[in-house]
C-alpha cells in the first residue's frame, strides 16, 4: 500500500542569538517553533528538529548541562506541542533534558494533538557527552503514528550500521526512519535523503519534502520545497 506522506526537517540557525546561555536558549526554541510553524503551515505531517536543539551554541560543562536538562523535556513538550497541535502535526524534537533525575540525550515524539507520545534516548553517545553526565538508552522504540510505524536515531547512531534503529526499524515493520545529529545535517531515511553542503549548513531553514512511501522503509521523492531565511 502507497501512502503520501509530507516530511519537514527543520535546520536552526547555527549561532543563536544573545550573549547569555539564557538569551540563547531562549532563542532556540524561538526559533525551533517559528521553524516548525512554517513547515506545518506547509503542509508537513511530521517534522524533525536537529539534535539537543535547546543548548544550541551554549558552552556546557557538566554542572551547566546539568541546569540546563532540568525542565527542557517539559518545556519542549508545552511550546512545540502547541505548533504541533495547532498546525497538526507530528514533531520529533531531541532534547537534552532530565528523565526520572538522569541525563538524556532524547528525542521527544509530539503528537498531532500536541500531546508527548513517547521518546527515544539516544543509545551511541560520544565521549563528550558522556562526560557531560549523558546517559546513553538502551533500546531502539518504533512508534504507531497514522500514516505508518516510525523510528529515530540520532547522530552518531549512524555510526554503528549493525546496531543502528534503521535495521531494526525494518525487522519490526518500521515504514520511516528520521535521524537527526548535532552537525546541521538531517537525514530523514526511507531512500530519501537530504544534506546541506557548503555554508548552507549555517542557514536556518525548514526543509519540506513529500514522499510515497511504501512498506519496508521505501519511499521516494515526488517534491521538494525549502525556505533559507531568518525568522
Amino acid at each position: 500500500m502507497t501512502r503520501e506522506v509530507t516530511i519537514a526537517s527543520v535546520q536552526l540557525p547555527a549561532f543563536p542569538a544573545g550573549e547569555t546561555d539564557a538569551e540563547k536558549r531562549a532563542s532556540n526554541f524561538n526559533a525551533a517553533e517559528h521553524w516548525l510553524d512554517q513547515a506545518g503551515a506547509r503542509g508537513a505531517d511530521i517534522a524533525c528538529v536537529g539534535e539537543t536543539f535547546n543548548v544550541l551554541g551554549l558552552a556546557l560543562d557538566a554542572d551547566r548541562a546539568a541546569v540546563e536538562a532540568e525542565g527542557a523535556l517539559e518545556e519542549a513538550a508545552a511550546r512545540l506541542g502547541a505548533v504541533a497541535r495547532r498546525r497538526n502535526m507530528y514533531v520529533i524534537a531531541p532534547v537534552l533534558g532530565m528523565i526520572d533525575g538522569v541525563m538524556r540525550n532524547a528525542a521527544l515524539l509530539i503528537d498531532r494533538d500536541g500531546k508527548p507520545a513517547g521518546s527515544y534516548l539516544k543509545v551511541h553517545c560520544t565521549e563528550d557527552e558522556r562526560a557531560l553526565g549523558i546517559v546513553p538508552g538502551a533500546a531502539w522504540p518504533v512508534f504507531d503514528l497514522d500514516f505508518g510505524r516510525v523510528g529515530v536515531q540520532i547522530c552518531h547512531d549512524n555510526s554503528f550500521p549493525g546496531k543502528r534503529a534503521l535495521p531494526d526499524a525494518q525487522r519490526r515493520g518500521g515504514d520511516l526512519l528520521a535521524a537527526r545529529d548535532g552537525r546541521l545535517g538531517r537525514r530523514v531515511h526511507g531512500r530519501a535523503a537530504a544534506q546541506p553542503r557548503g555554508p548552507q549548513r549555517r542557514v536556518p531553514r525548514a526543509g519540506v519534502f513529500r514522499l510515497r512511501a511504501r512498506p519496508r522503509l521505501a519511499a521516494r521523492y515526488v517534491d521538494r520545497a525549502e525556505q533559507h531565511h531568518r525568522p
